[in-house]
């Protein structure tokens, strides 16, 4: 499977504390082929045995530039991203951005600028439609969760102990390096995910689809999840970003599609 530069810049690049940087080749890309209306359809032949690989590489920002994460990725911009409702996203602090492979020296550039310190990368292997959560959150008491509702009024809600996280479910397509990928907040209670799959429901007990993003990536794409403000309130973005209780920190997340393999 190709290494993308991308991959490169943002193991290597950002990696604090690490030692001498292993040697590693690096393949240019070849040209991306315009996507067609084909492309969107599900794939009959493979899915059932095709892995899909992701990276997703997790960065802390310092308080003082958690404001300049917007203006710092609004150039990448949200090309081709559907969003559920897009006023509902930006107005609970929540932005995304995406870009190419190629784009890797610049997203690398901006989060330098940000001085963003690379606290986590892992590997995500997953399959066609399944459900995949990612950074969450857990918490052991119940919260009061703060969220702008439809009236675009901030209503709380109270959480019993579990987590918020990110959940992000993958689609083969006709095209081997193109994927569909749907990303939403979900939460999930503690014990009560296998009561309720025993009982023929669904895994989480709150599905923010209010925020559900949709996209196609190609291989070597990536797509940015991060916070526009730094609140010192329990509100969903704070949940989705916070550093684990650090109150002069908040993270951004960087998913990269690195591939599907048979």
């Amino acid at each position: 499977m190709r290494k993308i530069i991308l991959w490169l810049c943002l193991s290597l690049s950002f990696c604090v504390g690490c030692g001498k940087r292993s040697a590693r080749s690096t393949i240019v890309p070849p040209p991306q082929k315009r996507l067609t209306v084909q492309d969107l359809k599900p794939s009959n032949s493979y899915q059932f045995q095709t892995r899909i690989i992701f990276e997703i590489v997790t960065f802390e920002v310092p308080a003082g530039r958690v404001k300049d994460i917007a203006p710092a990725l609004a150039s990448f911009g949200q090309a081709e991203v559907r969003f559920r409702d897009k006023t509902y996203f930006s107005t609970n602090g929540l932005s995304l951005f995406r870009g190419s492979s190629e784009a890797g020296d610049k997203l690398t550039s901006q989060l330098r600028f940000l001085e963003a310190q690379r606290t986590m990368r892992s590997d995500l292997m997953t399959i066609d439609k399944a459900d995949e959560l990612f950074s969450t959150a857990a918490f052991s008491v119940e919260r009061h969760i703060f969220s702008t509702n439809y009236e675009d009024h901030t209503v709380g809600k109270m959480f019993l102990p579990g987590q918020i996280g990110w959940l992000i479910t993958p689609t083969l397509t006709i095209r081997r390096d193109v994927i569909g990928a749907a990303m939403m907040p979900v939460y999930m209670s503690l014990g009560g995910s296998n009561i309720r799959l025993a009982a023929g429901q669904k895994e989480y007990d709150t599905i923010f689809e209010r925020g559900r993003v949709e996209l196609l990536m190609r291989e070597g794409d990536f797509v940015v999840l991060a916070p526009t403000r730094l609140t010192t309130q329990t509100t969903l973005d704070k949940m989705l970003f916070g550093a684990d209780g650090k109150k002069d920190t908040m993270r951004l997340y960087v998913i990269i599609f690195f591939g599907t393999q048979q």
